[in-house]
């Protein structure tokens, strides 16, 4: 089970737009596809709504009770779709050092990370715990 301070469920509620319930552009059948699809799991899941029912509240759920390493997928291909939507819209980067903020610590993902050079969104640390880092490095 990932463990995720609450800066970090701030940033990741910034970075994602959690706040209204919502998640980046997803709709609902969008947002069960992708975790379907890109994370093998079922976001729609009773298991998913132990704080309510909206995709945000879901993605809340799914990052405090998912497991280290879906967690961590999760978040970088939701970090490579935010990248996309931004890209193609023609926006600046609203949030200072973003990229980096957005710390974990798989070392699939960050050799993933690293093949799309300069977009590269996570970085590993030193530490051996497999979870998402509290904010060690945040800021």
């Amino acid at each position: 089970m990932a463990t995720l301070s609450t800066v970090d469920m701030k940033l990741i509620d910034s970075l994602f737009g959690m706040y209204g319930g919502y998640v980046l552009n997803f709709s609902n059948k969008t947002f069960a596809s992708f975790f379907s699809r890109d994370i093998g799991i079922d976001i729609y899941d009773d298991a998913y709504a132990i704080h309510g029912t909206s995709k945000g509240k879901r993605l809340w759920a799914f990052l405090e009770v998912g497991q280290s390493s879906a967690v961590t997928k999760e978040l970088h291909a939701l970090w490579e779709i935010r990248e996309a939507e931004r890209i193609e819209r023609g926006e600046e980067e609203k949030l200072p050092q973003a990229r980096a903020r957005l710390t974990v610590e798989d070392p699939r993902i960050t050799a993933s990370a690293r093949s799309h050079g300069p977009r590269r969104c996570c970085h590993t640390s030193s530490a051996s715990s497999g979870q998402l880092l509290a904010a060690r490095s945040w800021y």
